[in-house]
């Protein structure tokens, strides 16, 4: 896999090599696949319970302890090497929003009805 950066003097990517050490950014120790392939596996678990990009680094962040760079930036790959899956997974959950929204206002609705 190589790793897209944006270097901060030009407005383009540039591919790095596989073998270029990722620094952790609380303690500077090099990451290794394995806790990027647990970062990744940790994402995937927190797409079954329908969690957007950020609800997912929030919880990770407080219950694994993972950096929110780390799973953005992970999360970013995802999103990269998988847009049609993302496309529908953001299009399904808005859509969920929705109902949830509809059905929050119709019982607003009906409440205030009552106590008219």
């Amino acid at each position: 896999m190589t790793v897209p950066v944006l270097l901060p003097s030009h407005s383009q990517h540039q591919e790095l090599p596989d073998d270029l050490p990722v620094l952790h950014p609380r303690s500077g120790e090099t990451i290794s696949p394995a806790y990027i392939h647990t970062v990744q596996h940790l994402i995937e678990k927190c797409l079954l319970f329908n969690m957007d990009r950020e609800e997912c680094v929030s919880v990770l962040e407080r219950h694994a302890n993972i950096h929110s760079i780390v799973t953005r930036t992970v999360w970013n790959e995802l999103e990269r090497e998988n847009p049609e899956f993302f496309s529908a997974y953001n299009w399904r959950n808005l859509g969920s929003d929705a109902v949830c929204c509809n059905e929050l206002l119709t019982k607003v609705s009906t409440e205030a009805i009552r106590h008219q």
